[in-house]
């Protein structure tokens, strides 16, 4: 514009030398010359560019968070003035839907930008002494099309700029850089495209965005959706619904506010030039007023209107607001989604799984494995149905792999009445023998027994939650999980192996994970229907007491859980031709505690005269080490949990029960770790348990009843078997060590076992209720009780086992393993490294081949698997010659098949002696 006290000058706005350091102190423009168009009649300024020419540039910032409705492309010429200020460019005005870029051909800003900038603002004039270069003035901004309209003539140049007013818009190029160098004109695309790589700044950003910018982004993602959502549903019915918009518009634009402001503070890249600048005016059309009048006496402070209901609704139609709003909502989570999944994708199948599997963060769950890109079981399944004859129909799902269907699955199977309400706490009750099957919804898994949860700290320190992911808790969960091969069954059916899930028999899932899923052992080395049934655990399959005796005719006290194992295996022998098995051949296995539970369903079924349904067994970690205790011994565990839940112990045994049976489900389950007794077992009630079970272990009783059926037995271990049992509930004094081992033995068991191990060195001088703090000895008693509880719990209460079953059963009928090997992708996803501890073993016995094995480690899976088959179809003959590689004698019951680095052989049994000698401790 023209300043009216000096002819023919130009007044520039005064520049923000932060912003424009190239143009921070211009020299002074040319003189206008007199015959110029613009200075004989200049545009006739408006009271918008007069006012907004006057005032100081405003942070750009702030300009672009306010509306403007005066864009250039609408009617008025866009002037254009070069990165450093050489030159001011006028382009001819188009129609709104052709928006001009303002760039100068390459050549042009290379020339702009490498040009002095004390010289730039020297615009000569048409009368000059010293015009400008021919090739500097009528050039073209050059699209493709070449559309945009072409630069002005120097006379043209110097008074358009007068009429800049509240629109000034320059060239991006960089803080101090040059945009494109002219000697770079002809170089190599490839060349300029690699360029930037080398650049630091560019890498500077990353950590910016990985670290600062993405999550703060990502933070206001979900309260402002949840305002988007919430008011745009409110605001259907309510004015509610215009109170939450206004809340979340407020937040957008807030957290764009926060968000420059965090540019500002922590730019991860030097400042550049604006690309694009915008005066704007104040939002009322009082302040405008007083801007004008504040203008025109000299002043710049502008008055801001303050009304909460104007400024509300200012806010309201600004569409701005919504840009924030939609910013934060679309933009950058797609920023950050997209290039994730992309970067997933676009990641080789293996590499992708070696860095996932890499990663090991403080909380993990071991039940959850990882798997592979390239699973078949990333194919989805295929729902299925099956005919059920008086059932009805059972939908389940076909499991599809690159090959075609793999196995068949069929979830949550009923096999008693829910055991909830009044059936808390008392034997399962089986559903009718025509019990409708339509409604079972056999394509997913079901709830879990409720049980608490437990957490596992490694060596490394990284703490293991044990469970199933978002699985839910329910007391109705006595159903079977069944997987069955794909195709028709042989003559005769399937082998039933019916699994018994193991957890301490206070935790554990029916296979309801990757870690023992059975569709490839099925599909694979081992073709049979497998059952696993969920059974209760905890304080609701194992409280025991006089109270809970006494509303049972046959003194059942507890066992509630071994109750519901029996149930599901008569369930089987039923119903397992339904699903192409046969079910007068049932293996029934088990790991840790379903080992445990195998022994004592083997117990009960040859100690009493309960139908013989059982044909062999597999015990993976763990026997029956003493008596259960005995029904006095287990009521300080019901006394403690009727104090936890404010049961009075004056009332009498019913009214306990009674109280007992309304306290929520899910507050027994928050209690029962706090409990001095935490850990609810097998009882001695005459009714499952028989009084002398163990005794008939020791003096062969039930060794001779197990031959004299002509069953058989596969049993074995891991080598570091302490090392998990060290890390669950550790004592904490050494007083805590009895009560901890109290809470899997009776008490003579558990002084007989402390007994038989010395205190170590570290522990020496501590008192009895001291606490153990001190790292070395936190150490120490965790070795110390890990050792104790594995010998009682697998070793030395297995070979008690084998030493009676030899003694009264054919060699070849008694099968010893132990699993001292991981395939590579478990032992990299372990919770213990470096060992193979406590169910370690697993991924064989499951032939969980689907997360990768290579060609030997598939090839001696299947081998250690293969003797297996024949066991399981009853003959123990070829099996034994296939597990030992010769036929056994009751000489070598101190030996054992092994698979350890990558291979089978036949070793000696190095714990034998001394396990044996604990057993006899132990029994008398």
């Amino acid at each position: 514009m023209h300043d009216p006290s000096r002819p023919g000058r130009l007044v520039f706005p005064p520049l923000d030398p932060n912003v424009y350091p190239a143009l921070a102190s211009p020299s002074p423009p040319p003189t206008l010359s007199p015959t110029s168009p613009t200075a004989s009649s200049p545009n006739p300024p408006n009271p918008r560019s007069r006012s907004a020419a006057s005032l100081p540039l405003l942070p750009s910032s702030l300009h672009d968070l306010l509306p403007d409705h005066t864009h250039p492309c609408c009617s008025n010429p866009v002037f254009v003035l070069t990165a450093d200020g050489s030159s001011v460019y006028r382009l001819d005005p188009k129609p709104v839907a052709e928006q001009p870029p303002p760039y100068a051909s390459f050549q042009e800003r290379a020339r702009a930008a490498t040009e002095p900038a004390s010289s730039s603002w020297l615009l000569q004039g048409a009368g000059d002494s010293a015009p400008r270069s021919p090739e500097r003035i009528g050039q073209r901004i050059d699209s493709q099309e070449r559309q945009y309209g072409t630069f002005s003539n120097v006379e043209e140049e110097i008074p358009a700029a007068a009429c800049v007013g509240s629109t000034l818009r320059t060239i991006f190029c960089g803080d101090r850089s040059v945009a494109l160098a002219s000697s770079d004109e002809d170089r190599l695309a490839w060349g300029t495209f690699w360029e930037p790589i080398a650049d630091p700044a560019y890498w500077r950003t990353l950590p910016h965005l990985l670290i600062l910018n993405f999550p703060f982004g990502l933070m206001f993602w979900p309260p402002l959706l949840a305002g988007t959502l919430a008011g745009t549903a409110l605001l259907l019915t309510l004015p509610l619904g215009a109170v939450v918009w206004w809340l979340t518009l407020l937040l957008a634009r807030w957290a764009a506010t926060l968000e420059l402001r965090m540019q500002a503070v922590h730019g991860p890249m030097p400042r550049a030039r604006v690309v694009f600048y915008r005066r704007r005016e104040p939002l009322s059309p009082r302040s405008r007023t007083r801007l004008l009048s504040a203008a025109e006496c000299g002043e710049t402070e502008a008055e801001r209107d303050t009304r909460f209901l104007a400024n509300s609704w200012a806010m309201f139609t600004d569409h701005y607001s919504y840009a924030a709003l939609a910013y934060f909502l679309l933009i950058k989570p797609l920023v950050v989604l997209i290039p994730t999944i992309l970067l997933i994708a676009c990641f080789p199948p293996n590499i992708r799984c070696s860095v996932i599997a890499a990663q090991r963060p403080s909380h993990r769950n071991p039940e959850t494995l990882v798997s592979k890109v390239h699973d078949e079981y990333l194919t989805p399944d295929r729902p299925t149905t099956l005919n059920a004859g008086v059932h009805g129909t059972l939908r389940g799902v076909e499991i599809v792999g690159p090959d075609g269907v793999k196995a068949r699955r069929f979830c949550q199977v009923p096999f008693a009445h829910p055991p909830v309400g009044e059936r808390r706490w008392r034997k399962p009750e089986a559903l009718p023998s025509d019990a409708s099957w339509d409604n079972v919804k056999g394509e997913e898994f079901g709830a879990l027994a409720p049980q608490p949860e437990y957490q596992v700290r490694n060596d490394k320190g990284d703490l293991y939650p044990m469970g199933v992911p978002n699985a839910v808790l329910d007391e109705d969960s006595l159903t079977v999980n069944i997987w069955t091969p794909a195709g028709a069954p042989p003559k005769g059916g399937w082998p039933v192996w019916l699994f018994l899930h193991g957890g301490w028999l206070q935790i554990g899932n029916p296979a309801m994970t990757d870690k023992n899923d059975p569709a490839n052992l099925v599909s694979g080395p081992m073709p049979t229907v497998v059952i696993v049934p969920g059974y209760r655990l905890g304080l609701f399959g194992f409280l025991a007491g006089k109270e809970v005796q006494a509303e049972n005719d046959d003194g059942t006290a507890g066992n509630f859980g071994f109750w519901d194992q029996r149930l599901a295996i008569e369930w089987a022998a039923e119903n397992a031709h339904h699903f192409g098995g046969n079910g007068a051949n049932i293996t029934i296995a088990g790991l840790s505690a379903g080992a445990y539970s195998v022994q004592m369903q083997l117990a009960y079924e040859l100690n009493s005269d309960a139908k013989p349904l059982i044909s062999r067994a597999m015990m993976f970690s763990n026997a029956l080490p003493a008596q259960c205790k005995t029904i006095e011994e287990s009521q300080a565990g019901f006394d403690g949990l009727a104090e936890a839940c404010g049961v009075d112990a004056g009332l009498s045994g019913p009214e306990k029960m009674a109280a007992l049976r309304k306290v929520p489900m899910q507050e027994l389950v928050d209690k029962v770790m706090h409990l001095k007794i935490h850990t609810f077992r097998g009882v001695t009630d005459g009714a499952f348990v028989h009084p002398e079970m163990y005794a008939r272990v020791v003096n062969g009783d039930f060794a001779r009843r197990f031959g004299a059926r002509g069953m058989a037995i596969i049993i074995g271990e891991t080598p570091q078997e302490e090392v998990m049992y060290g890390a669950t509930n550790p004592p904490r004094t050494l007083d805590d060590v009895a009560i901890q081992l109290e809470n899997y033995y009776n008490p003579a068991a558990a002084r007989q076992l402390v007994a038989c191990w010395p205190l170590p060195a570290a522990l020496q001088g501590l008192k009895p209720d001291e606490p153990i703090t001190d790292k070395t000895q936190v150490d120490a008693v965790k070795r110390m009780f890990g050792d104790i509880v594995a010998h009682g719990q697998v070793y030395v209460s297995e070979r008690a086992l084998v030493r009676s079953l030899l003694q009264h059963c054919p060699a070849e009928n008694v099968l010893r393993f132990r699993l001292a090997w991981k395939a590579k992708y478990f032992a990299e996803n372990a919770i213990f490294s470096g060992v193979v501890t406590h169910a370690d073993d697993q991924w064989a016995w499951w032939f969980l081949s689907r997360f990768g094995f290579s060609s030997d480690e598939d090839k001696v899976t299947r081998s250690w698997l293969a003797p297996v088959v024949p066991f399981i179809a009853g003959d123990y003959k070829a099996a034994a010659q296939a597990w030992y590689g010769f036929a056994p004698t009751r000489e070598d019951q101190t030996r054992f098949r092994e698979l350890r680095n990558g291979k089978i052989a036949i070793v000696d049994d190095e714990r034998w002696a001394r396990c044996i000698e604990i057993a006899d401790q132990m029994s008398k």
